[in-house]
């Protein structure tokens, strides 16, 4: 029966460590920057020679020898505990960064949700997605620096044309807003831009939503 529960402590403590490896090895696998099975088994391995190192820290030898020399024993734990940190650091999980091309993938529902996230990281609040039919061109409603701003999603392959500017103005009125804005992973025609900044009507097509998907990876 002894036996048996040493056995039984036994195999428990080699999960335990087990499970800190691959933990650990996720981090360092990050600091290393390899893809793929590279990255794997150099993130378990430094895992496995950093879970080695720090048993040996903890046997009864190295313990004595540590304690007459303070100052090399404080340097050591230091470093340990700033690798320990690095790699908690790196095993949070990173927001997922949207691509450009990912946009153009989405339907139209999509779309106008992924359009408000962008929003959110980029400063508004009160975020509302109106109605889908009846909306009298104005997709989201949202505000920043105390003004309300009436969008328009537009997810389209070709250029737009005039017709979602003249939407948005219409729009913006409905609503009662400061500010309207369209909103496309394109671009507009001439005349459509033309006609924007004659109505003051924001555009931010495909450059402005690349731009802001690059700033939403690094936050």
């Amino acid at each position: 029966m002894e036996n048996a529960v040493k056995t039984i402590r036994a195999v428990l403590a080699g999960a335990d460590i087990l499970c800190f490896v691959l933990l650990l090895g996720r981090g360092i696998r990050r600091i290393t920057g390899l893809p793929g099975l590279k990255g794997t088994v150099a993130g378990i391995g430094g895992a496995a020679a950093f879970t080695a190192f720090m048993f040996l820290m903890l046997r009864q030898e190295v313990i004595d020898l540590l304690i007459q020399h303070p100052v090399g024993a404080a340097l050591i734990y230091s470093a340990l505990l700033v690798v320990m940190i690095v790699c908690l650091v790196l095993m949070r999980p990173r927001k997922e960064r949207m691509t450009i091309a990912q946009l153009d993938s989405l339907d139209g529902i999509e779309f106008e949700n992924a359009c408000a996230g962008l929003l959110l990281d980029h400063g508004f609040s009160n975020i509302e997605l109106t109605k889908a039919t009846g909306d009298f061109g104005v997709d989201i409603l949202a505000e920043r620096g105390g003004l309300l701003y009436g969008i328009q999603c537009k997810r389209y392959s070709s250029k737009l044309g005039s017709k979602p500017v003249q939407e948005i103005g219409t729009g913006v009125q409905y609503y009662g807003c400061d500010v309207g804005a369209v909103m496309t992973n394109s671009y507009l025609t001439a005349h459509a831009i033309e006609l924007a900044e004659a109505a003051d009507i924001e555009i931010w097509d495909r450059d402005t939503l690349t731009e802001w998907l690059e700033e939403t990876c690094k936050s």
